[in-house]
């Protein structure tokens, strides 16, 4: 009996939307929209032009006919301004569903960076940069409040719901509200290998949304901290390692692991990659591990195509059978780099 009712309130829980999106639903990959990982990522990558789109769909074992999900298109390019220092511009467009009750986030941003060269010598195969990001945007949570049900509504008479019964709540979609985000970068590449480390802050501003009427709820800030490579072996392979942590309110994730690429050709847009990531979040007792990542991206003339699967390992492992989500990207990368010399931009 105890069993039972625990993994209904857990269940409860997952489903009311309100346990989720009062924490940023992120991706699990850095290519899934990469200023959601860190805003000074905007056009740090080999090109003129990036296009993507990405979506994720978790916990759909639960709740088949509404499952929690993320929706994104980005947009980014970037500008030589002073020497080799360069200026990103960008939009990323994103909308956050959650469970049964049909709680949704929608956001837009307009992304902009400064590149600064911290190396000078024109005959140098490294590129060296600092650079800085910022996002500004609106948000509007709203929901179906068609799909709410409250205990005032059961007519004990008939032992039914009466939705015609005036459930008492003062519901109402939230005001659009500002949202501000930041965060700085440092990459050190060469053709073949890399090291980059970053932090950003999300929602910095913390905005006042809600569904009910008069209440002070804020976006909660989320802090979030990037650091992995390139460890080149030969000129057709090399691993790339990384660890994600965002810490907002009182949860905290932590994403570590790798992949590894192998050029199927001669060209250096033509590669695949393979990864295994685990994620560690914390719980009131201790940290624990919560799933298994498996990544495959491939990349055909600057078209890259990835997908993931989570595979629960942790404490809801049992709710959701082991099926945790399912993650698809796709970006397109145009022209060449408006520069004088090489830029070697780190790889992910």
């Amino acid at each position: 009996m105890h069993s039972t009712i625990k993994y209904t309130i857990i269940l409860i829980l997952i489903l009311s939307g309100k346990y989720l999106i009062s924490q940023d639903q992120l991706y699990s990959q850095i290519n899934s929209n990469p200023s959601n990982i860190n805003t000074a990522l905007t056009g740090v990558f080999d090109g003129k032009y990036r296009l993507g789109i990405a979506y994720r769909n978790q916990w759909f074992r639960i709740s088949q006919n509404s499952s929690f999900n993320i929706k994104d298109f980005y947009a980014d390019t970037k500008f030589n301004i002073v020497g080799d220092n360069y200026l990103g511009l960008g939009i990323s467009i994103s909308e956050k569903n959650s469970g049964t009750a049909d709680v949704s986030l929608g956001m837009a941003h307009l992304n902009l960076s400064y590149q600064q060269k911290l190396n000078y010598n024109k005959y140098s195969s490294r590129s060296q940069f600092l650079i800085f990001g910022t996002q500004t945007g609106i948000g509007k949570l709203y929901s179906d409040f068609n799909n709410y049900f409250f205990g005032i509504q059961f007519d004990k008479n008939s032992e039914s719901l009466n939705t015609s019964t005036p459930n008492g709540e003062e519901l109402v979609n939230s005001d659009p509200f500002l949202d501000i985000n930041a965060g700085l970068l440092y990459f050190n590449s060469t053709k073949y290998n890399s090291f980059y480390i970053g932090a950003s802050i999300y929602h910095i501003n913390s905005s006042i949304y809600s569904l009910i009427e008069g209440s002070n709820d804020k976006l909660q800030r989320r802090y979030s901290a990037l650091v992995g490579g390139e460890i080149n072996f030969n000129k057709n392979l090399s691993l790339l390692p990384s660890l994600i942590i965002n810490i907002q309110n009182k949860f905290a994730t932590y994403r570590i692991g790798s992949s590894i690429r192998a050029y199927y050709s001669d060209s250096e847009y033509n590669y695949v990659r393979f990864g295994l990531w685990t994620k560690i979040i914390n719980t009131q007792e201790t940290l624990d591990f919560s799933d298994l990542t498996l990544s495959a991206i491939f990349n055909f003339n600057r078209i890259e195509i990835g997908c993931s699967y989570d595979l629960n390992i942790g404490y809801s492992s049992e709710l959701s059978r082991g099926n945790g989500a399912f993650e698809f990207n796709c970006n397109y990368i145009l022209g060449d780099t408006p520069k004088h010399y090489k830029i070697f931009c780190p790889r992910f």
